[in-house]
């Protein structure tokens, strides 16, 4: 086990085969030695992290180049069983889709920063469609309304 510290301060233990998804992780538990100290992730919410702890406890068996109940790879850009690669196949299984319409849009967004920032691209993937799917078929000007101005390059929750 390995002991995480999100930015709000709240503490995680987390199974080191988990952690070691997040390529972020596996390198400060590189950098840090096995101390009993905890790993501060200083960009990562408590909330964000727990999403992303459930997700992957739950593609714990996805481990690289395995594909995933739809039969996509985790974002390795290994082939699938349909000789696809993962930047050509972009179907999420039910389970993704559910996990991510349960979350409201500002804790997407922690979760996808966080899982680039935790390099989990296998979730960054996830997330990002998700995302897609909110924005798709809505032109600049609904975007532009939802983001509070005209031409404002607001943050990316004010575009969902």
């Amino acid at each position: 086990m390995i002991r995480v510290q999100s930015k709000d301060e709240q503490e995680f233990s987390v199974p080191r085969e988990i952690a070691e998804r997040s390529e972020t992780l596996k390198q400060l538990m590189v950098d840090l030695g096995d101390d009993d100290d905890f790993i501060p992730l200083p960009t990562v919410s408590g909330a964000a992290f727990q999403k992303i702890l459930e997700y992957l406890e739950h593609h714990a068996k996805d481990a690289t180049g395995n594909t995933n109940a739809t039969g996509n790879t985790n974002a390795t850009g290994n082939t699938n069983a349909t000789g696809n690669t993962t930047e050509q196949s972009t179907r999420n299984s039910e389970w993704d889709n559910a996990f991510c319409t349960e979350m409201d849009r500002a804790l997407l967004c922690d979760v996808t920063l966080a899982s680039n920032y935790l390099d989990i691209p296998s979730l960054l993937r996830v997330t990002c469609d998700c995302i897609n799917e909110v924005l798709k078929g809505k032109g600049v000007e609904t975007n532009s309304r939802r983001q509070g101005s005209r031409g404002h390059r607001g943050g990316l929750v004010g575009a969902l």
